[in-house]
């Protein structure tokens, strides 16, 4: 993202359940835990090497598992080095490279892999790698970091492609970021959760949270794609990748200092009992706003993964998940079960710890001059998203108008 944590957005994680459990056989066999000392630390649900695993940077770098109906939210996603490919095993599918004696207009200036010095490898999945680099110029310097993402010919499956208007068929992942890149957008005012409202951010969170004043925020200005949303560079390639040119947000390592976080994953390990809601504000703007305008453009995250889209409340379950993990440092559901039950239940393990963290006479806490940013509020917003039926999850423009993004006036706790 450009005013912050890079966008869109972690992987969705789908989950589509249709019948909670019955309300009798809810509670019957839990008890609420033994009341604790206020600062006593919240015991964790399980151990911290089984964490959710969050890819909020703007280049996803896990294996991405097929969806199935329903899908549940496994135990814990982890990072993971996989080369095997969960889809498929067949030989490739992809139509034959560009011939360059066609009359059709080549690949973005003839770039191959050999034109970048590589840096480091970022991560690997089932598709591809992602790796560092810098972009070698004519001079023999270097321009400014780059972010490249290999995609494996041989993994792309026979309905991931699409016919681009200039550069003939592509990956489906290509031709959707190429015109998201090429949109036009409106900038509106500086939003409620910009980072750049806060007068002073925790060391730990500076990577993550560049303020968007320093990219030229003019209300008004169209520009071409939307602030939040990775723009594609340039692409490029040869007989077994393809290769996408992203730019890179992570900051450098400073000399004597731990690699700083490089996404929403190692950025909760920093924070094991939850981010700072101020924080957690910020970043969730942003997310929303990012998914806001892919649903108004009729796009979804899987479809830039080649999956078929399932709807827009999946997105809103997802980001559901993705804030109560920011909010309490943990997954919320455990099991196919817990997944069912959702948070309706008080006696729910999710439902407790988020009262943990957000209730309890705490409510009002990191609530900032314009209201928002309380966490009861957050707690409201967590709960409406994570709803079991499907049809009463809000919309993600309701989302951009609740009163922990928003501030006073927008819906929150007041209104329970």
């Amino acid at each position: 993202m450009t005013s912050s944590s890079p966008p869109v957005v972690a992987s969705p994680i789908q989950s589509r359940p249709t019948s909670p459990r019955p309300p009798s056989s809810i509670g019957s066999a839990r008890h609420p835990p033994p009341p604790r000392s206020p600062s006593s630390p919240r015991p964790r649900r399980r151990s911290s090497r089984q964490r959710v695993s969050l890819i909020a940077g703007r280049v996803s770098i896990l294996p991405i598992e097929p969806s199935s109906p329903p899908a549940l939210l496994p135990q814990s996603l982890r990072r993971s080095n996989s080369s095997g490919s969960f889809l498929s095993v067949a030989e490739s599918t992809r139509p034959p490279s560009p011939n360059p004696d066609s009359q059709r207009e080549p690949f973005l200036a003839g770039l191959s892999i050999s034109d970048f010095i590589i840096e480091g490898e970022i991560g690997r999945g089932a598709y591809g790698l992602v790796k560092r680099a810098r972009q070698v110029r004519a001079d023999g310097s270097t321009g400014p970091p780059l972010v490249i993402k290999q995609v494996i010919k041989s993994r792309i499956l026979a309905d991931c492609w699409k016919k681009h208007p200039q550069h003939g068929t592509t990956p489906i992942e290509i031709y959707v970021m190429s015109a998201i890149s090429n949109t036009s957008y409106v900038l509106p005012p500086k939003r409620p959760w910009d980072p750049s409202r806060l007068s002073s951010t925790p060391k730990a969170l500076e990577p993550l949270s560049k303020s968007s004043s320093e990219d030229s925020w003019v209300e008004g200005k169209v520009v071409k794609g939307h602030p939040n949303i990775c723009p594609l560079l340039d692409f490029f390639e040869d007989n077994h990748f393809y290769y996408l040119v992203l730019p890179s947000t992570a900051p450098e390592q400073r000399e004597n200092e731990p690699p700083p976080p490089s996404d929403l994953f190692d950025l909760v390990e920093s924070f094991p009992q939850g981010l700072p809601a101020t924080a957690i504000r910020s970043y969730l703007g942003q997310i929303a706003d990012a998914l806001c305008f892919l649903h108004l453009q009729s796009i979804g995250p899987e479809i830039l993964r080649g999956e078929r889209y399932h709807g827009k409340e999946q997105d809103v379950w997802a980001f559901g998940v993705v804030a109560y993990v920011l909010l309490v440092g943990e997954c919320p559901f455990m099991t196919a079960e817990e997944t069912q039950e959702g948070l309706q239940s008080p006696f729910a393990n999710a439902s407790i710890a988020l009262d943990e963290r957000c209730g309890e006479g705490k409510e009002r806490d990191d609530e900032e001059a314009d209201g928002g940013s309380a966490l009861g509020d957050a707690a409201v917003l967590v709960r409406a998203c994570l709803r079991v039926d499907v049809s009463s999850r809000p919309t993600f423009e309701s989302i951009l108008q609740c009163r922990f993004l928003a501030g006073r006036g927008g819906w929150g706790m007041d209104d329970q």
